[in-house]
């Protein structure tokens, strides 16, 4: 009956032992609590908000232009200005290019310290600007008309007719190149641009919207010459 009495007494001992070991000390716990400045703009070039400027093809005092209808905020959280127009806007007859309304645009944002970008469509933007129905037409209407009827079509959105053009038409191919050389030309002589929005197929730029090919083969077609067009024009800006 000894030997439980002996285990007994040795695991008091380590028991014992064991309760003198000194623990490590706790640490101690921070606790950080963020304040939030609410005024404060975020630097975030190239980032950050782009403010979209349609006086070139809006120039009614009270209708979608920045610069009119809020001519003495500098949107100081806005790097960029993008300035919007389409070929009709720009090529009012053929080889005949007026940047005027752009140029005020441009000059307007630039003197005010924004980087300017351009939203360059060739096709419809479905805009309703009061005393002004052609603008943002997309392809000008003089050249239209000299388009065989296979190469246009007659598309509707929200009940209103507009019209596209199959983009691999050899002269129309040759009319872009030069509409877009000249926007290349006019722009980078004495106001340089950092992006180009381009809008090259459909309503407001996007392809379901645009001409209706009779394969999917043939729609590749187009678009990729599309592309090319674009970007041999502007060999030295991010499309």
């Amino acid at each position: 009956m000894r030997p439980p009495i002996l285990f007994f007494l040795f695991a008091l001992v380590v028991l014992n032992n064991t309760a003198c070991v000194p623990r490590p000390a706790a640490r101690p716990v921070s606790v950080i609590i963020p304040s939030e400045d609410t005024n404060a703009i975020l630097p975030n070039p190239d980032m950050g908000w782009v403010l979209y400027e349609n006086y070139p093809v809006d120039d009614g005092p009270h209708g979608s232009s920045t610069m009119l209808t809020l001519p003495e905020d500098t949107f100081p959280e806005a790097d960029s200005v993008a300035l919007m127009f389409s070929w009709a806007d720009i090529e009012t007859a053929e080889n005949h290019f007026d940047f005027a309304r752009a140029d005020r645009a441009y000059d307007f944002w630039a003197a005010r310290g924004k980087a300017i970008q351009l939203r360059v469509s060739t096709e419809p933007l479905m805009l309703h600007v009061p005393g002004n129905p052609s603008a943002g037409v997309g392809v000008p209407h003089w050249l239209l008309s000299r388009f065989p009827q296979a190469a246009k079509q007659v598309r509707s959105m929200d009940n209103e007719k507009y019209i596209v053009v199959d983009g691999r038409y050899p002269f129309y191919q040759t009319r872009l190149r030069t509409f877009l050389r000249a926007i290349r030309d006019h722009f980078g002589k004495t106001r340089p641009v950092t992006l180009i929005d381009l809008r090259g197929f459909g309503a407001w730029g996007e392809w379901h919207s645009g001409f209706r090919y009779p394969s999917m083969e043939a729609r590749r077609t187009a678009l990729k010459s599309i592309l090319h067009l674009w970007s041999e024009s502007f060999p030295d800006h991010p499309l």
